[in-house]
């Protein structure tokens, strides 16, 4: 089960709603099939999962500031 989206809602989606398939059957993306697609959503996430995901959590962590960026002898 994924801690960051649900994969059935994405699958309706695309295949459902969209329809991923009719699409994939133009000349464009004829390369393309189901197993494709889902070998990328699969990868993706995983990396947001496994990269992302925990970075995330320490990123809520601290309060976010806003840093001087022009230093302060320019500053009229």
């Amino acid at each position: 089960m994924s801690m960051i989206v649900n994969r059935r809602d994405i699958d309706f989606y695309l295949y459902e709603l969209l329809d991923l398939e009719e699409l994939l059957k133009n000349d464009r993306y004829k390369e393309h099939d189901r197993d494709t697609v889902t070998a990328i959503l699969d990868l993706a996430q995983q990396i947001a999962e496994e990269a992302f995901y925990p970075a995330q959590r320490n990123w809520t962590k601290t309060s976010p500031f806003l840093r001087q960026v022009v230093p302060s002898h320019l500053i009229a």
